[in-house]
């Protein structure tokens, strides 16, 4: 599907990605500093914000209103990890195995376009910040980021 094809559609062109250094699955203690990759992006149509969240037994696409993303849910969230904002990359062709296996790190590579053997968070992280990442600090952190958004939600 063309995206072309839907005039009226709405896509991010980047993404919060979320390299979280905690998760519920003990024997991932190997994995390295981070354990989980998720990522999340403003709606600004609708005033929300998105989570794509690829975990072992699901994929979960979870919606929040503004106000509740940033009083609450935004700190929930990104607790115990490192945020990176990353442009999204049109790619014609990716390696086939850049998106081998299915499990929260190639998903995230395949979200924002992202070609690169790179498979565990870890080694993701260094390639979002190779790849033009900007890390946030904890003050960005508290509101997201954002001025730009402010100019965006009103």
């Amino acid at each position: 599907m063309d995206r072309s094809n839907l005039p009226a559609a709405s896509e991010s062109d980047y993404w919060y990605v979320v390299f979280h250094e905690k998760t519920s699955l003990r024997w991932l203690w190997w994995i390295g500093r981070f354990k989980h990759v998720s990522a999340f992006t403003y709606v600004a149509g609708f005033r929300m914000w998105e989570v794509y969240d690829v975990q072992n037994h699901r994929t979960r696409i979870l919606r929040f209103s503004h106000d509740e993303w940033i009083k609450r849910s935004f700190r929930v969230w990104t607790a115990d990890a490192a945020v990176v904002k990353i442009s999204c990359r049109e790619v014609e062709c990716t390696r086939i195995a850049s998106r081998f296996l299915f499990f929260c790190g190639p998903a995230i590579k395949h979200l924002i376009g992202l070609s690169c053997l790179a498979v565990r968070p870890d080694a993701i992280y260094r390639e979002c910040l190779r790849n033009g990442g900007e890390l946030l600090g904890p003050k960005d952190a508290e509101h997201s980021g954002r001025p730009e958004l402010a100019d965006r939600t009103g």
